[in-house]
């Protein structure tokens, strides 16, 4: 038996963008941080390494947006939570989708940063 989870939609809501090197994933969850839908490059049909195409990227922000549009028209203002080292980082594309007709709560990079240094070099073993 298949279980559906149904999540209230209120009017914020934040968009998760996990982007890593090989795909984006967008995942829109409501104020309490449970997932309403979840989108990725791979999710469009775009395969391989043509899923970190600037093109691929851009598609799949704007099928989120109509999503958010059509689907879930409740939320008016949205938070945006950027991770990772990938191409989908690109705040052109989020600035250009949302910005026009949604509030834009705030743009947060939670994206881990390694501290301490380097590692140092095995020791040479003779």
């Amino acid at each position: 038996m298949n279980k559906t989870r149904i999540t209230s939609v209120t009017t914020s809501a934040f968009l998760y963008v996990k982007a890593n090197v090989n795909n984006t994933i967008l995942t829109l969850t409501n104020d309490q941080h449970a997932p309403i839908t979840q989108l990725s490059c791979g999710s469009l049909k775009h395969k391989n390494a043509r899923k970190n195409l600037p093109y691929a990227i851009e598609h799949t922000f704007t099928t989120m947006f109509q999503k958010i549009k059509n689907d879930f028209s409740a939320i008016q203002s949205l938070g945006i939570i950027v991770k990772g080292m990938g191409a989908g980082r690109d705040f052109n594309f989020i600035y250009k989708e949302f910005s026009e007709s949604l509030n834009l709560n705030f743009l947060e990079d939670r994206t881990m940063v390694a501290f301490g240094g380097p590692k140092k070099p095995r020791r040479r073993r003779v």
